[in-house]
């Protein structure tokens, strides 16, 4: 069920488990999970996707990078990045770099819900 838009989210980490998938689907999301920024691109030339949402650390490109490109590449594609290290400097840099917002981890799963109906 993708009702609400589909969401790929980006990273490896814990945070972005199965779990958070199932809940975001029953929240009525779709779901697509990628590891890395270079999947990530891929999976946005060949699926149908609405809003990425990446942690700010991937394993092969910077998150802020990955906003960059998607602003390039896809305009009508909003993009998040999730932190557990905030600073007030990486979230200048995130806005600047084209991301819609900017998401602490840990967060509530409806804050999350919430940020990504607005981008849509």
């Amino acid at each position: 069920m993708d009702d609400r838009g589909r969401v790929l989210l980006v990273g490896d980490s814990k945070r972005l488990s199965p779990q958070l998938q199932h809940v975001l689907e029953k929240r009525g999301f779709g779901v697509l999970r990628r590891a890395s920024a270079s999947d990530a691109l891929l999976a946005l030339e060949t699926e149908n996707v609405d809003v990425v949402a990446a942690e700010m650390d991937l394993p092969d490109l910077p998150a802020l990078e990955l906003c960059r490109r998607i602003k390039d590449g896809w305009p009508d594609v909003p993009s998040l990045v999730l932190t557990d290290r905030p600073t007030l400097e990486t979230s200048v840099a995130a806005l600047r770099a084209g991301a819609y917002d900017y998401l602490i981890w840990p967060m509530p799963m409806e804050a999350l819900a919430i940020s990504l109906d607005r981008a849509l």
